[in-house]
């Protein structure tokens, strides 16, 4: 007989890609702890520090974090502190939103970004600040798969 002691100990065992899991709050205040590994990372409208297991952190506003992991699934390595301004030569060329891949980024949902990564156990925690604000924040977790 299989006990959860076992199952949790063949862990790697079970590392498959499956649907992304979507948890939702209307209480932007919860206390919100990684549930790989129990790290806080949002305490009363305050970012913890990430944790190995937090792919990203998104808001209304924009990405508040966004992990090593994400930033090379959507091509965006080394995209920080550049500007067009670097690059004399582009000057004359026509910006194409097509070939950005922060334009290409944002055609797609929070659950879109996690179910394009290699992850398995992808889960998604949605919370939302009730009426007038509105307000959104975006968590993206999973346990990083093996490629090859």
């Amino acid at each position: 007989m299989l006990v959860l002691v076992d199952v949790i100990a063949h862990m790697e065992d079970v590392l498959v890609k499956m649907p992304v899991q979507t948890i939702e709050y209307l209480d932007s205040l919860q206390a919100l702890y990684c549930m790989f590994c129990g790290r806080l990372v949002h305490d009363r409208g305050e970012l913890g520090e990430p944790c190995e297991h937090q792919v990203f952190f998104y808001t209304s506003e924009g990405f508040a974090y966004r992990s090593p992991a994400f930033e090379a699934a959507f091509g965006l390595e080394g995209d920080e502190g550049e500007s067009d301004d670097d690059d004399a030569e582009n000057d004359d060329e026509e910006y194409d939103e097509e070939d950005d891949p922060e334009e290409r980024l944002f055609d797609m949902k929070p659950g879109e970004w996690l179910a394009a990564m290699p992850l398995a156990h992808a889960t998604l925690i949605e919370v939302f600040t009730p009426p007038p604000s509105g307000m959104g924040v975006w968590f993206g977790f999973g346990l990083a798969m093996e490629e090859g």
